[in-house]
């Protein structure tokens, strides 16, 4: 039997790229994929890295780049990739990279619904706007009376919400609503705020505990926890990088396996055109991960025919099965409901999901109704058709 997980693939595979592979080094700060499809890479201490899908091309000084280290990667809507290194922030134009602004230390690239370029790092943050540099940190030391060091305070994240204002992850969460800075009002972490945003405008703030929300407000998001980088894939996931990788699938925590290889510290992620996860690591080099393969489920049991009359997705992203049993995988174990779980039903050939999220079960003794612990009996005289 073969299905495509179009929610989330647990056991795809991975592959580790090494300087085998003609990597300049191991250790990467990001990741970011430009308009025509080329993967670019920040290196530490190797400068800027793009992978064309075959090889690896390093920019260096030759190309315009200033720094030891790339910290940093973004790409506009105009397709311009922004690199920011320990010494500058640069603008690749097709052929070289051109210095924008004398600013070390930016640990994160952002570009806003109207097209600012948000810088965060050490001690710092702020925006381009037209060519001109707006530097927002002192504007929050003074209103907060806690100013930003440079050795001890640092940039995990900016992302944008629904109502357009931007927030910064540092110590605590910070926010620029196009007139002022904010602050949230969340515990301060322990140590800086993982933040992203997903596609409905909601933003994600992690740091041991992960909440969700906007300048209305936050709530805390039962089971999360995070480190270094928040990102959202097209599906509408939240990607993560604890230990192990995590996503957030809008009703459940997943964890890809990744047996081969673990990260400690994922430093950047990023899906490409193709719905690939690549990660970029502080230890390991740069993987890739595919979330929508197709994965062979094998049914050993005998008692268990290989047989399927139906198939549905619950909420949960688990994947349900008619064999004349009722059958239910989760992504790593396939399971069997029955008695215990109160269904007395011989024969079962047909299921269907309802509005509210139950699994409804068809078959010779009845129809019954699981609403995610038991089922219930609806109806005793039934003769299924599959529709």
């Amino acid at each position: 039997m073969e299905y495509q997980n179009t929610e989330l693939g647990l056991n795809g595979p991975w592959r580790l790229f090494t300087p085998a592979d003609g990597l300049p080094g191991y250790k990467f700060h990001d990741v970011a994929q430009d308009l025509e499809g080329y993967l670019w890479f920040a290196g530490h201490e190797t400068g800027v890295v793009r992978y064309d899908g075959n090889e690896f091309h390093l920019f260096g000084a030759a190309d315009g780049l200033r720094g030891s280290s790339a910290l940093a990667l973004q790409v506009d809507r105009s397709g311009r990739v922004w690199v920011a290194t320990d010494l500058a922030v640069f603008c690749y134009d097709g052929t070289q990279f051109r210095e924008i602004a004398s600013i070390g230390g930016i640990q994160i690239i952002f570009v806003d619904r109207d097209e600012r370029i948000w810088l965060g790092g050490y001690g710092q943050f702020g925006f381009l706007d037209a060519g001109q540099y707006r530097d927002l940190s002192g504007e929050y030391s003074r209103k907060f009376g806690l100013a930003l060091v440079e050795d001890r305070d640092q940039c995990w994240g900016i992302a944008q919400d629904g109502t357009g204002t931007v927030w910064l992850g540092f110590e605590y969460l910070v926010g620029f609503d196009g007139e002022r800075v904010i602050r949230a009002d969340l515990p301060p972490a322990h140590s800086y705020y993982a933040v992203g945003a997903d596609r409905e405008g909601h933003v994600y703030a992690a740091c041991g505990n992960v909440w969700k929300g906007d300048i209305k407000g936050f709530e805390i998001i039962p089971g999360g926890k995070a480190l270094r980088r928040a990102q959202s894939d097209r599906e509408g996931r939240m990607w993560f990088n604890g230990t192990p990788l995590l996503c957030y699938t809008g009703a459940a925590w997943k964890s890809p396996a990744a047996p081969e290889f673990s990260f400690s510290q994922i430093t950047g992620i990023c899906q490409d055109r193709e719905g690939f996860i690549w990660c970029s690591s502080y230890e390991h080099g740069i993987a890739c991960y595919d979330p929508h393969h197709i994965q062979l489920v094998n049914i050993e049991k005998k008692t268990w025919s290989a047989t399927a009359s139906s198939l549905v997705e619950d909420g949960q992203g688990d994947i349900w099965l008619a064999t004349g049993k009722i059958l239910r995988y989760n992504g790593g174990e396939m399971g069997a409901l029955g008695a215990e779980q109160g269904l007395s039903i011989g024969n079962c050939v047909v299921l269907c999901t309802g509005a509210g999220g139950d699994i409804f079960v068809g078959g010779l003794g009845g129809v019954w109704r699981y609403d995610g612990e038991k089922f219930q009996a609806l109806a005793a005289d039934f003769s299924p058709q599959l529709v």
